[in-house]
């Protein structure tokens, strides 16, 4: 093949190309492949021309997954018999674009600071807290601590193109309770 910017160009002798891109090689905005080539004829005539090939970017995108899991059922909180400190979910539903089907990879480590993450080669996913979480609450009267762990991921699609996004785990914090004397 001949090889292009963004990909490879086969000239068959019957006058027939294939053309194969390159993953993740076209911009957003798309791109062209030029290709300039000579033919020669039977009693050495020579013809050349221009091939250009138009291309687009495969569109790929993905969305992050924002998840909350609740420190009160760890073993050592408030509702332990909960089991509100694991959370399941999929990035099936965040990944558009390109051409499927999609494979899925975890590219960080799946061991947090406060929990873990089992990630499936199908895109779900579960998170289970194993430590407390102590941080500055959300102000937002849940005494949620945002941001807590981070889980990069990405998806590959049937041509070979790829984007990462994050599956990020925030934790409602198990504050203390006052109870009045009786």
């Amino acid at each position: 093949g001949i090889a292009g910017t963004y990909g490879t160009l086969t000239l068959n002798a019957n006058g027939t190309y294939s053309y194969d891109g390159n993953p993740n090689a076209v911009p957003v905005g798309g791109a062209t492949d030029t290709f300039v080539y000579t033919i020669m004829d039977g009693d050495g005539d020579l013809s050349t021309t221009t091939l250009t090939i138009n291309l687009s970017d495969s569109g790929l995108a993905a969305s992050n997954d924002d998840l909350t899991v609740n420190e009160a059922a760890l073993p050592i909180g408030s509702n332990p018999s909960s089991t509100a400190e694991t959370i399941a979910g999929t990035v099936v539903d965040n990944v558009s674009g390109g051409s499927g089907p999609y494979t899925y990879a975890l590219l960080s480590s799946a061991t947090g600071s406060h929990g873990t993450l089992t990630f499936n080669a199908n895109g779900t996913y579960s998170y289970t807290l194993t430590s407390p979480v102590d941080g500055v609450d959300a102000n937002n009267g849940t005494n949620t601590v945002n941001n807590v762990e981070t889980f990069t991921y990405q998806a590959t699609d049937a041509n070979g193109n790829t984007i990462t996004n994050t599956i990020t785990i925030d934790v409602t914090d198990d504050v203390p309770t006052a109870v009045a004397n009786s």
